[in-house]
């Protein structure tokens, strides 16, 4: 640092680090050791080789979680200035005049990485300009995690005595920089951008979430402790794994949260919903995935992001997601190790005009864990994998008519047996029949009735109930008996039951069976898997698409497998899954709400269960779903699981979430009329397959 009587072209500049240890996000970021020392003292140690600086301060709020911030800080010694937990504004004001600044330097507490060589750059700009503000985050071309803002003290002071929403006071800058001036009020400076010639304005290196530790972590390590910027560039280009660590996490999370305040929740859903109903029938892709499950009105409608178990709207607003996708996310948003994989395929290329060798890799695997593979195919998405599987009991009997005991997808052979048959021949939908799980009498039934007709049995062998004891081996039984052969469809049970699916758990073993969701942590890929004399078949009967042997998401699920065996993920999930059911259920019980509502024990896959209550079950349901997400829930109908969930503090966001819902819920159920209580349309279920 310079000396503090060294003359300047303008005046004394004193750095004000911002920091405190209440984060939401990541409590006690500034002590959070990176590879062995605090962030804090990484800031302070780097931000000291600023040659422009003459002073550093750390301002800090009064409450006492920051004793020890302060304790570690002043052994470093720095000169503290404790104030107001929101009013940070106040808190640089009062520091600028302690110090007899000119001007002011700030960083935040969530830059560790701060580069001396960046400061003195801009704080160089500002020295040889007339702007009252110069800074490299207007136009952002450095990595975030390199923020520096320089600004007069006359303009600090202005914004102290002006700047009165809370919102300005917490952010310190927004009146001073003006890029916010559509909604707050901004003075009239001179600003000034210092922008880089190439632009890594994508890159984030900040530290806010579990990750951006992973990756400063790893950063700290391996590179000597004061590296300069482009030395941590080059470091990620040779190992680019590393830009997939964070790089699903939103800039200035804080800062998005906290302008929701002044605008509606749900503005740019609502927006974007209108916009894609005039190009997409529902505005979304899939049923369940679509406004009709949500109180539209008072709920998210589109997503932007996920990392771990959380998922962002387009709005910013953060949940526990519980959907995941409706099943295929395993492990997390973005697992930093399936992303590798990808990456690393990416670079080698998508599709090929040949088969490449991470099809057999894959299908070894398979073959390996799932009892009755013997051979497999790939598809990308479930229905791809059961329709191919019909037309294989198809052509191995010879026969066309089929029963189903489950949900099996979009094609005619199924959905012509629901109520969703808008389109489908008759004569199609005459080829299918229903029988109710675990009802083994209904399904003899049918088949005696007419014993040479029917090709295949398709169920699911596990999901929203378990299968009475006997039950799968008296249908394994019917099946050889009546020569039908037996598919379970285990796209759901697949590596969430257990590697091998229910099959392995029950220990009966279809002809073929059927995997996709969580195969691929995420990414479009299924499989049909069996016995080699049906699988045989494959080489006449046509099931052959451009992308089934596309290689990204083929390399997603040898990461995806492969994690899951080495980590023992899948008891683990169920340990995680048991702990939400009955931390659900003391809450229901809590609030006086367990008569109407209860999560089963299905430790995989936890589900709500309702019973008769004062009202309607599709009010109960929209209203609990409704006050789910404005607790910060993404939550349906059940529990869905990723290994991300573990994180406690993702389980005390969920605990907490839950209890206020539910609380809210029953005030809800005391009114006079429930439904007043409803800001938004009523779910709209699909359609019912799963008793």
């Amino acid at each position: 640092m310079m000396s503090s009587s060294s003359p300047s072209m303008r005046g004394k500049v004193v750095a004000i680090v911002q920091a405190r240890m209440g984060s939401t996000r990541l409590p006690g970021k500034s002590l959070l050791p990176l590879s062995g020392k605090p962030a804090i003292e990484r800031l302070l140690s780097r931000l000291a080789r600023a040659h422009q600086v003459d002073e550093i301060w750390v301002a800090t709020s009064d409450k006492g979680e920051n004793d020890p911030l302060v304790a570690l800080v002043e052994g470093l010694g720095f000169p503290v200035f404790r104030g107001d937990e929101n009013d940070v504004l106040s808190r640089f004001a009062i520091v600028a005049q302690k110090s007899g600044a000119d001007a002011i330097v700030r960083v935040t507490g969530d830059c560790p990485l701060i580069d001396p060589v960046v400061v003195d750059s801009i704080i160089q700009h500002f020295r040889a300009s007339d702007a009252d503000f110069v800074s490299n985050t207007l136009s952002r071309s450095f990595p975030d995690g390199l923020d520096v803002e320089v600004f007069t003290v006359a303009a600090l002071n202005e914004a102290a005595s002006k700047a009165q929403d809370p919102f300005l006071r917490q952010h310190v800058t927004p009146y001073i920089h003006g890029r916010l001036k559509d909604r707050f009020p901004a003075g009239d400076f001179k600003r000034e951008q210092v922008i880089w010639p190439q632009n890594y304005g994508h890159l984030r290196w900040t530290l806010d979430e579990a990750a951006d530790a992973d990756f400063l972590s790893r950063v700290f390590s391996d590179l000597p402790e004061q590296c300069g910027w482009l030395d941590v560039i080059a470091y990620c280009t040779a190992n680019p794994a590393l830009f997939f660590f964070n790089r699903s996490i939103p800039h200035n999370q804080g800062t998005t949260l906290d302008l929701q305040e002044s605008r509606g929740r749900y503005q740019e859903s609502n927006r974007l919903f209108e916009r894609a109903r005039q190009t997409i029938p529902l505005a979304s892709q899939t049923f369940s995935k679509s406004y009709q499950q949500w109180v539209k009105g008072s709920t998210p409608l589109f997503l932007d992001r996920g990392r771990g178990g959380w998922v962002w709207d387009v709005d910013g607003n953060r949940y526990a997601d519980f959907v995941l996708g409706l099943l295929p996310v395993i492990l997390g948003y973005a697992d930093p190790d399936v992303n590798a994989a990808m990456m690393d395929q990416m670079e080698r290329g998508a599709t090929f005009s040949l088969p490449t060798r991470l099809e057999m890799e894959l299908a070894e695997r398979l073959v390996r864990l799932i009892p009755c593979a013997e051979k497999v195919r790939f598809g990308k998405n479930g229905s791809d994998a059961t329709t191919a599987a019909i037309r294989l009991a198809r052509a191995k009997t010879g026969r066309d008519k089929v029963v189903v005991g489950g949900y099996h997808g979009w094609h005619d052979w199924y959905i012509g047996s629901t109520a969703r048959r808008l389109g489908v021949p008759g004569v199609v939908q005459d080829l299918t029949e229903n029988f109710a799980f675990n009802d083994a009498d209904q399904l003899e039934d049918i088949l005696k009735g007419q014993p040479d007709a029917f090709a295949a049995v398709i169920l699911e062998p596990a999901g929203t109930v378990n299968p009475a004891p006997g039950f799968l081996e008296r249908v394994r039984a019917l099946t050889e008996q009546y020569g039908v052969v037996l598919i379970f469809d285990e796209i759901v049970t697949g590596f969430r039951m257990d590697l091998g699916g229910a099959q392995a758990v029950y220990g009966v073993t279809p002809d073929l069976a059927c995997v996709g969701k969580a195969m691929g942590n995420g990414m479009p890929i299924a499989a049909v898997v069996g016995r080699s004399d049906i699988m045989d078949l494959m080489e006449d009967i046509f099931f052959s698409g451009t992308f089934g042997g596309e290689a990204i998401s083929l390399a997603a699920a040898i990461a995806t497998i492969d994690k899951l065996e080495s980590q023992n993920v899948i008891p683990r999930l169920k340990t995680v899954g048991a702990n939400f059911a009955t931390m659900a259920n003391g809450i229901f019980r809590d609030v006086g709400m367990d008569n109407y509502v209860q999560v089963t024990d299905i430790d995989w896959w936890p589900r709500l269960s309702f019973s008769e209550a004062p009202i309607s079950g599709g009010l109960l349901t929209s209203l609990m779903r409704q006050e789910f997400v404005a607790n910060g829930l993404l939550l349906g109908a059940s529990f869905n699981l990723c290994l991300a969930q573990e994180d406690d503090g993702f389980q005390k966001h969920v605990e907490q979430g839950m209890r206020a819902a539910m609380e809210q819920v029953k005030e809800h159920m005391a009114l006079p009329d429930p439904r007043m209580a409803l800001k938004g349309d009523m779910i709209q279920p699909t359609f019912s397959v799963r008793k």
